[in-house]
């Protein structure tokens, strides 16, 4: 009886062995699994014979996270989804969701040591990950839920892009342009009823447009050839109108002259400056960035 006993006991300490080696995986993947469960997904050929199966559209990226290959599936039993799977070579570098309702549909059930809740566009993308990279991130639009998921982690600001690329309506560029185009400062000026001190050139541009916002605001926008390299808007009161929801890495506030300014970037350049000043605020945004001496300096010359 004793050893009966003890075989059943040795049995038992192997079985438990084998489940602390077992890796926990809370993320879904879809694509594969361990168990025999028949993959729901059906490969496509096209994003527009997945668009076809799912009974919606989806405005994809081209490439995603230095991707070179892409593979459009379709869930069409039961709630109906879309999923592309970015590669690079035979690795995935991410994967993307859309479907109708607002569950979080991102298949990642992981926990992450940090969290944040960014603005773009007209959504707002809650984003997961550790050490500055995001793994997962989710958002809801007119009915539809969307997430962007990879194991290797993303820039915030690929993301953010990305998602708001997939999540630009039809309506959303039939809105007319609030601005009027103006021949010169003095112009537009006059239409918004304030005036403004600017730099000739800025960032290396060699062009500026001239715009206003009926009596609301002034845009000045410089260009180098047909790209936009800087953005300056002022108007009354004391809101950000800088109209920038980027997700920055780094704020501080510092000195222009006798002005106290906000600058938003990441950890090498600076993009955004914003204050105020005399019952007036003020933005300045750069895409590309500038080091915080040259930000500064352009803000001091502008009142």
């Amino acid at each position: 009886m004793k050893k009966i006993i003890a075989v059943w006991m040795a049995a038992l300490m192997l079985l438990a062995m084998a489940a602390c080696t077992v890796k926990k995986d809370n993320r879904d993947q879809g694509h594969t699994s361990d168990q025999k469960l028949p993959n729901p997904f059906e490969d496509v050929a096209s994003l527009e014979d997945a668009e076809k199966a799912a009974g919606f559209t989806f405005r994809a990226p081209e490439t995603l996270n230095g991707s070179d290959n892409v593979v459009y599936r379709v869930l069409t039993e039961g709630d109906k989804m879309i999923e592309i799977i970015y590669l690079k070579g035979e690795e995935e570098v991410a994967r993307i969701r859309k479907a109708p309702g607002s569950e979080d549909i991102s298949g990642d059930y992981n926990e992450y040591a940090e969290t944040t809740v960014a603005e773009r566009s007209e959504i707002s993308v809650t984003l997961k990950g550790k050490d500055g990279k995001v793994m997962t991130a989710s958002w809801n639009l007119d009915g539809y839920s969307y997430s962007l998921t990879n194991d290797s982690g993303m820039e915030a600001e690929e993301i953010l892009s990305a998602a708001a690329a997939m999540t630009e309506s039809e309506s959303s560029a039939q809105i007319p342009n609030p601005f009027t185009d103006h021949a010169t400062l003095e112009d537009a000026e006059k239409a918004a009823g304030f005036d403004i001190k600017i730099p000739e050139s800025a960032a290396g541009s060699d062009s500026v447009v001239y715009r206003s916002m009926s009596q609301d605001m002034l845009e000045i926008i410089y260009y180098k050839g047909d790209e936009e390299v800087l953005r300056v808007r002022k108007a009354p009161g004391s809101e950000d109108i800088s109209g920038v929801n980027m997700l920055f890495l780094a704020s501080e506030e510092a000195q222009a002259d006798e002005q106290t300014v906000t600058l938003k970037g990441n950890e090498e350049t600076t993009q955004l400056a914003i204050w105020t000043a005399n019952g007036y605020t003020y933005s300045v945004f750069t895409d590309k960035g500038l080091s915080q001496a040259d930000m500064l300096a352009i803000a001091a010359a502008i009142q």
